[in-house]
């Protein structure tokens, strides 16, 4: 491709999130390190195919032949983490944790995957819970999505949906998480106030709060679990010292609130 055909296609990209977003907002110029481009997939994809940004935050992979559909990949940012309040309204208590990211798949039709594409984002590290949302055009709201979270790399991980051509999302950091704790042993810490949590960085500490009673501990976060998979709800589990501390450990299941502790 030339450099002016180059050029062309540029524009015509850059362009696009200006007329999309005209009715809210007037239209500045792009900044080039904003929008970042995956030319049409040579066929067959015998290779994965991953399009990642310069400062590696955000990262899409498309699986080897996952598709025989050709389309051009858009990443584009639609607004930084301090901006998105200007555009968009979103619950009360949530704070932007990342810019607003937006991901587009251009064709000329209904694009299948046998393995939906896989994005990566990743957050700072903080102490506060945060939770991936997509903004539903249709309902005008912020929605959350599943993602697998992993607090060591500080990323959320989830598969593009499928049916959608173009997603729009961020990180929002959470001001407290609603589930249920049960109780354990660790061997180190027999003793010690201590939780296992997969939602919030090791050594954090926490603020856990019977639902039942509105008894509460502090307590740090030192081991990785429990399991979402198996249990869904459970959104902490307790060494027993501080289970003790809010409830009987023969009630083996408690409601709790988590909060971080600042």
């Amino acid at each position: 491709m030339g450099a002016f055909s180059k050029f062309k296609l540029f524009l015509a990209f850059a362009i696009l999130p200006c007329l999309v977003f005209i009715s809210f907002f007037s239209c500045q110029i792009a900044r080039a390190n904003d929008f970042f481009f995956l030319k049409e997939i040579s066929y067959p994809l015998d290779t994965d195919y991953k399009l990642a940004t310069e400062d590696g935050l955000l990262s899409i992979n498309v699986f080897a032949n996952s598709t025989d559909d050709k389309f051009f990949l858009k990443m584009s940012n639609l607004a930084r983490q301090n901006e998105i309040s200007q555009f968009f309204t979103y619950p009360e208590g949530l704070t932007p944790a990342t810019d607003l990211y937006s991901i587009r798949l251009e064709s000329k039709k209904d694009i299948s995957f046998s393995k939906q594409p896989q994005i990566t984002l990743t957050y700072k590290e903080g102490s506060r819970f945060n939770q991936l949302y997509y903004y539903d055009w249709y309902n005008l709201k912020f929605e959350k999505i599943d993602a697998v979270r992993d607090t060591i790399k500080h990323t959320l991980q989830f598969n593009f949906p499928a049916g959608k051509q173009a997603l729009q999302f961020a990180i929002f950091s959470e001001p407290e998480l609603v589930g249920t704790a049960s109780w354990y042993v660790h061997p180190k810490y027999k003793n010690d106030l201590i939780a296992a949590s997969v939602d919030f960085a090791q050594d954090t500490k926490i603020k856990v709060i019977n639902l039942d009673n509105n008894k509460e501990v502090i307590v740090t976060v030192k081991d990785y679990g429990p399991d979402k998979s198996v249990f869904p709800d459970r959104v902490v589990d307790l060494s027993k010292e501080a289970f003790k501390k809010i409830a009987s450990t023969s009630q083996g299941v408690i409601r709790v609130k988590v909060i971080p502790v600042e």
